[in-house]
């Protein structure tokens, strides 16, 4: 810790409460002694046989609402951000499109060595907003109201090129298990709406599979960091293990990601609401 840093601890301590502060110190010195460099080392989507849950308790889609209940010029825009995303664009934070890039050109570099305010010389939330698959919200809109499959086609070939290029704990877009959490809900998403798709193959969905799992095993580790955050990081992570442990049941971990994930997901409402 730095000496500027000292003087920080004790306002800290009197508007956090000591236990979150003591979290993240503990969180700082682990990451900074490399110790998240061991649990949480560099992988590949390969190896576990990891499979889906059959039954997935998903609710109904609201065909009926985006069918005949939306203006023309509603749906209208539903097609033209999708088609935004078909062409590799993506409305960022002021709507500006931008292009949507999942490559950090990072390679196998761990997370923990990434500064999670900036990357490349700007905010990382221009890295990050692209790989959380919220751009899969249009295209799931824009395949219910007219079921063409260039839309999961898109999503297949995104999903691809993110895998491809941001291997299991490396790079920025792993450096923040808030972003992890994300992207699982994205892919639980992607699951329900493209269910009837062509391109929802049994080995699509078993690459899925394993891919969520990665990202499950990710969160746990650090999730001392989201407690003593005690906010949308904490919300958010908790969901995210919820959901892998509900989808992937047959996991050495579900029942652990499971109860983990409905524990701190209701302390944290009681805490913050």
């Amino acid at each position: 810790m730095r000496p500027q840093q000292v003087i920080y601890i004790f306002p800290a301590i009197r508007q956090l409460g000591w236990q979150r502060v003591a979290l993240n110190v503990v969180y700082q010195a682990l990451l900074k002694t490399g110790v998240y460099r061991f649990l949480t080392p560099p992988k590949t989507y390969d190896g576990e046989n990891v499979t889906l849950r059959e039954d997935i308790p998903f609710p109904e889609m609201p065909l009926e609402f985006l069918r005949d209940r939306l203006s023309l010029a509603e749906k209208t825009d539903i097609l033209i951000e999708a088609d935004e995303i078909l062409s590799g664009k993506l409305r960022l934070f002021d709507g500006t499109p931008r292009p949507l890039s999942l490559d950090p050109g990072t390679g196998r570099k761990h997370w923990s060595r990434f500064d999670k305010s900036h990357f490349n010389g700007e905010d990382i939330k221009f890295t990050w907003e692209p790989a959380r698959f919220e751009w899969l919200i249009p295209l799931g809109r824009a395949y219910l109201l007219n079921a063409k499959e260039i839309y999961p086609e898109a999503f297949c070939r995104y999903f691809e090129v993110f895998i491809q290029n941001n291997p299991p704990n490396c790079g920025p877009n792993w450096a923040s298990a808030q972003e992890v959490a994300i992207r699982i809900l994205m892919m639980a998403y992607a699951l329900r709406v493209f269910n009837q798709s062509a391109y929802s193959t049994t080995s699509r969905k078993h690459l899925l599979a394993r891919v969520m799992a990665r990202h499950a095993e990710r969160i746990s580790p650090t999730l001392l960091y989201a407690r003593s955050q005690n906010n949308n990081h904490l919300l958010l992570e908790a969901v995210g293990l919820y959901t892998a442990g509900v989808l992937l049941p047959a996991h050495a971990r579900a029942a652990d990601w499971r109860k983990t994930g409905w524990y701190w997901f209701n302390r944290a409402i009681k805490e913050q609401i």
